[in-house]
């Protein structure tokens, strides 16, 4: 197995090839769809409507706005805008009494790891930043992120490519040198709509929903053993060799 540790350059990398990352928060950091997708079922419950849980994993980052426009669309109902804003409501206030900071399997040895080999880490969520920086600081990871991209930091949200355009801009890096992280078929549209290579890792939905990454991988213990090993290929600088 590749020594995790990496040696560093007496002077360092040239900007131009420092490594980047860019990790989707939901279902890559924390084990969070769980509960969003029970409180969208509980508030469409209140309006006499049966949602599916497994939606809510198909339509993961999405903003809420959109998440709810798809849902009555496959229902084929309408509401009014009024029950729109009880909607949003709703779902806010069962998510807020009923999520749990659950950290993904594997995502502290990922992290720490990435830390070591000396790459600049960023969040892009469609939750908001203050929201992702909470759960950052809960799980012991907020020192490791550059920055945190939130749904309040963009005007259009994921599948739009600015969430990960704007997490590239915050890393300070060449678009060839990041890499995204990404579980959900939106995340994934808008990391290669940025024109970035991105990892898709199966944590709640079946392979085939992400097939539009580069790859597609079991889990974060797969993803920390391709790095590893690419790290050991590439010393860490220039493009990414996946």
């Amino acid at each position: 197995m590749t020594n995790m540790t990496p040696s560093v350059p007496e002077h360092g990398p040239a900007p131009s090839s420092l490594r980047g990352i860019a990790l989707d928060l939901d279902g890559v950091i924390v084990d969070s769809m769980r509960f969003h997708a029970q409180s969208w079922r509980e508030a469409f419950r209140h309006l006499g409507f049966d949602l599916p849980g497994e939606w809510i994993f198909e339509w993961e980052g999405i903003p809420f706005a959109q998440v709810i426009d798809l849902a009555l669309a496959r229902l084929g109902a309408e509401i009014t805008p009024a029950e729109k804003q009880a909607l949003h409501h709703l779902k806010y206030q069962h998510f807020q009494a009923t999520f749990q900071v659950i950290p993904m399997a594997g995502i502290s040895a990922l992290a720490q790891m990435l830390q070591a080999f000396g790459y600049r880490a960023v969040v892009a969520t469609g939750s908001e930043r203050a929201v992702a920086l909470r759960v950052l600081k809960t799980l012991g990871l907020a020192e490791i992120f550059t920055a945190v991209v939130g749904d309040d930091d963009v005007t259009r949200g994921k599948p739009s490519p600015e969430p990960y355009l704007k997490a590239v801009e915050r890393l300070g890096a060449d678009p060839a040198c990041c890499l995204v992280l990404e579980n959900a078929p939106a995340g994934v549209q808008a990391a290669k709509a940025a024109g970035l290579f991105c990892l898709a890792v199966a944590t709640y939905l079946e392979p085939h929903y992400l097939a539009a990454a580069d790859a597609v991988l079991p889990d974060l213990n797969a993803v920390a053993s391709l790095l590893r090993q690419e790290y050991a290929d590439s010393g860490g600088q220039g493009r990414w060799q996946l």
